[in-house]
């Protein structure tokens, strides 16, 4: 009787943490920490960070860390880009922010592109987009941006920060893709 009580108890609650964790991925915010479990691809990473941050504009040019973005619940795209590479470094996931402008701009988009299981990748606000090369997508974001055949500049957010390339003065959330 008694091995039945723990066999019982045991099953019980395995069985609410199932159901908590389904419920919760579902419909619930997940903590930064429980993404990193439940995400097992760039693209789920995209998806909850795409629910999670609400896109506004921010002319302040400073990058949070990803975690920041991740509390703070909104941003532009430096905020999207940082919270997708940031959860898929930490799981070992392939991911850079790649920031793009037409020559001569003065605001411009950052976006993230990896590689997962041979397949290239790239995220613009949280959305995940399949690619044939980086070349591609970025054409694809010029085309989104209205940017036409402009001499596009690509910098990583890294030569940004360190003053190898000069930024755009502003960094705004454009249309999802």
């Amino acid at each position: 009787m008694m091995v039945c009580w723990f066999v019982s108890v045991a099953f019980v609650h395995a069985a609410a943490a199932e159901k908590v964790s389904w419920v919760k991925r579902t419909f619930g915010e997940l903590t930064w920490d429980e993404v990193k479990v439940a995400a097992t691809t760039p693209r789920e990473v995209c998806l909850y960070v795409r629910h999670r941050i609400s896109p506004v504009d921010d002319v302040s040019n400073r990058w949070p860390t990803g975690k920041e973005a991740w509390d703070k619940k909104s941003g532009d795209c430096r905020s999207f880009a940082s919270c997708v590479v940031a959860l898929c470094q930490e799981m070992g996931l392939e991911a850079e922010v790649r920031v793009l402008y037409p020559k001569g701009a003065w605001e411009g988009h950052a976006i993230v592109t990896g590689s997962w299981k041979g397949q290239l990748w790239m995220a613009s606000n949280g959305w995940y987009q399949a690619i044939k090369s980086v070349e591609a997508g970025e054409r694809d974001i010029a085309r989104q941006m209205g940017w036409g055949q402009r001499q596009l500049i690509t910098s990583t957010r890294e030569e940004m920060e360190s003053g190898k390339v000069r930024p755009p003065v502003a960094l705004r959330v454009y249309g999802a893709m």
